[in-house]
């Protein structure tokens, strides 16, 4: 199945047989998704997932979002009569989900980065206390593996390129203390202004919840307050602002400038390891965020 830019028709057929949805002469291709294609039908958004993406995870996943679902700007999946969120066509994973109106949040607005810090904060008052069955993969972003398996490179000497800058004993040790003694619930997984919609200055909808795992609190707001700060900076002023915002609106997780420099390390090694295209010389991302890891080093 080619996920181009019209809808696939097989798709069409699964989604009106299993959600009601008459998508005509097919969606819209909407902008963004890093594995995922999306596409406006109407007043839903389809999309279509890469193979490798197991049914059970994203079922978990979606369970997460509708425990935070009395939260107006937390978008959650539809479900079909028999009350799956995921079906699958030619192998890969469709959910059907409610348009949101909206554009990405502008990391220059401080209005909107504010709405941002205070909504993580009652997203995770929401889910603080929500217990799961345990999810049905290991998240990338679980720090146990590479406290066995320092930098989590075992294995894969395609990242041979980046393994004495990734490797650090140091952080292996200071996480396992870190996750050993953290409280943990469920997250949103890949809180980024990408997965923040704004309409008319207000935050209109949290969308993709397909990381959500089970984790520290501190652990997320650490990477987005890199995320919605100073991105590429070894200046944390913006992301220590948006910690305070965070703080102010009640949220879960405490911090430190130490704590938020881990696990902002943590993040971006994991992200290599996880994401990295080692057959392409010119991934310069991951270049950045490795860099990144080791000017931030303690």
């Amino acid at each position: 199945m080619d996920a181009g830019l019209q809808l696939p028709p097989e798709v069409g057929v699964v989604i009106a047989r299993e959600w009601g949805v008459d998508c005509g002469d097919g969606g819209v291709r909407l902008t963004g998704g890093e594995d995922s294609a999306a596409y406006r039908v109407g007043e839903v958004v389809v999309r279509v997932g890469p193979l490798q993406r197991g049914s059970a995870v994203m079922e978990w996943c979606h369970g997460v979002a509708e425990a935070a679902a009395c939260l107006g700007e937390v978008v959650v999946p539809l479900r079909t009569d028999s009350g799956a969120s995921v079906v699958r066509v030619a192998g890969r994973p469709v959910s059907v989900w409610p348009l949101v109106a909206g554009r990405w949040l502008e990391l220059g607005n401080p209005a909107e980065v504010e709405q941002a810090a205070r909504l993580l904060a009652r997203v995770h008052r929401e889910l603080r206390g929500v217990q799961l069955p345990p999810r049905p993969e290991v998240s990338y972003l679980e720090p146990a593996a590479e406290v066995h398996d320092p930098a989590g490179l075992a294995g894969s000497a395609e990242f041979d390129r980046w393994r004495d800058v990734l490797r650090d004993e140091q952080l292996d040790r200071w996480l396992g203390e870190f996750w050993r003694r953290a409280a943990k619930q469920p997250l949103h997984g890949d809180y980024y202004r990408g997965n923040v919609l704004v309409h008319d200055g207000r935050i209109a909808g949290l969308i993709d919840w397909d990381e959500s795992w089970v984790g520290a609190p501190e652990m997320e707001l650490a990477g987005a307050a890199r995320e919605f700060g100073e991105h590429w900076s070894t200046d944390l002023r913006r992301a220590q602002q948006f910690v305070a915002w965070y703080h102010d609106e009640g949220g879960t997780a405490a911090m430190d400038d130490e704590t938020m420099v881990q696990l902002i390390r943590h993040r971006l090694r994991a992200e290599v390891v996880q994401f990295a295209d080692a057959a392409d010389p010119d991934d310069d991302y991951h270049a950045r965020q490795v860099q990144l890891f080791s000017e931030l080093r303690p």
